[in-house]
């Protein structure tokens, strides 16, 4: 897709099919179509026609956002989310680490409502279109960087609080995880576009995080996603905080200085420290641990993963989804993957082919930034600065 085909009509017309009032907004659209024939389809008038409309539909749930080119994004918003009402047993009182940047709270983030297609080499959130598939990291962070400040690819510590959010409220979304289908619930289907993927905001609502048209969609297959925040370094657990995921141009290159371990206090601590978490895999599976283990690939369901004996888990290494929750639900939860030997970079939710594997916890840590990966994609998120406020 150009920058010449984005539609603004053709954007809200499908939107209002997401969102199952295919005939509403007739007028909006009509005057839309007015603006494009006149050469006028990214004008300020267009835009904010688009933007309103959107906003009407969802009840403000959602939004338009444009970046520096203008081109669109539909976007939902999350709003800061606090540790206790995320795990019911979590002493902690203050707010989960994707709302934290250093000493100041995120108010909000606004999340891609779909997987990502591109438009003049940017990533774009827009209703019924074939999500682009983004073989590299590297690629990945290129094209929601290039959205302009404050646009990235989804954090890792983010997805992860939207995954406990859901577990809290006892749904968990299933998705296109079945060539077109829900393995656990084959009567889910949305539309095919080729190759197994479906179009974004195609299935049914039960296919969003929160069970409504208005939610964030695809978390659970099509295409996994790469994530920014989070890798192995042979097996030891990495992360980049939120204050510095938001820096313009931070480095999240292999060599980056800002790349810190989780300590066993539950705190970040320099890389290679010798308390920094990792994950081992005896026997082929997934153990929390102090310790580096033999090099190795394992896998389980998130569920699954075990600690190290005698290892208390940090409250801080549940609420990143490094280690299960109590009780967390087998179907629909995803599986893990980890290879333990170089540089992996997290890809989630999983993909169209993965069947029970795939799920909103599910993460494969077995691919190196550089890896071309035809099963990946992206989703951008945005912080607006004014959201940044201290606390």
């Amino acid at each position: 897709m150009n920058g010449n085909q984005v539609m603004l009509h053709e954007i809200l017309r499908n939107e209002c099919c997401v969102m199952g009032k295919a005939q509403a907004m007739d007028e909006t659209v009509a005057r839309l179509r007015r603006c494009e024939a006149q050469g006028d389809s990214l004008g300020d008038e267009a835009r904010r026609l688009l933007k309103t409309a959107v906003e009407e539909l969802s009840n403000g749930e959602n939004t338009v956002l444009y970046d520096d080119l203008g081109i669109p994004s539909v976007m939902v918003r999350i709003p800061a989310m606090r540790c206790g009402k995320l795990l019911e047993d979590c002493g902690k009182g203050g707010f989960h680490p994707a709302f934290v940047a250093g000493e100041r709270i995120i108010r909000e983030v606004w999340v891609s409502k779909y997987l990502n297609c591109v438009v003049d080499g940017r990533a774009a959130s827009l209703p019924m279109c074939t999500p682009k598939r983004i073989g590299t990291f590297d690629e990945a962070v290129a094209i929601c960087r290039a959205k302009g400040d404050n646009w990235m690819p989804m954090p890792f510590q983010l997805r992860m609080a939207i995954a406990l959010w859901c577990r809290s409220r006892g749904f968990l979304p299933s998705g296109n995880n079945d060539h077109g289908h829900d393995f656990f619930h084959p009567g889910e289907e949305g539309v095919l576009s080729g190759a197994n993927l479906t179009l974004t905001g195609s299935g049914p609502p039960e296919w969003s995080h929160n069970g409504r048209r208005e939610g964030i969609w695809d978390l659970n297959g099509n295409l996994n996603e790469w994530d920014v925040g989070f890798r192995l370094m042979d097996g030891e657990i990495q992360l980049i905080g939120m204050e510095e995921l938001l820096m313009p141009g931070g480095d999240l290159s292999s060599e980056s200085s800002l790349w810190r371990g989780l300590g066993t206090e539950g705190k970040l601590v320099p890389a290679g420290s010798a308390d920094a978490l990792h994950y081992a895999v005896p026997e082929g599976g997934i153990q929390l641990s102090q310790k580096a283990g033999q090099n190795g690939i394992g896998n389980c369901a998130f569920r699954d993963i075990r600690a190290q004996r005698g290892l208390k888990i940090p409250d801080t290494a549940r609420l990143l989804g490094l280690f299960p929750p109590d009780c967390a639900k087998a179907e629909a939860s995803g599986w893990r993957w980890v290879n333990t030997e170089g540089e992996m970079m997290p890809l989630c939710g999983g993909a169209y082919g993965v069947l029970d594997h795939a799920g909103i916890f599910f993460a494969g840590m077995t691919k190196p930034r550089k890896e071309d990966y035809k099963f990946a994609g992206v989703r951008c998120v945005y912080v607006e600065p004014q959201a940044i406020e201290e606390g």
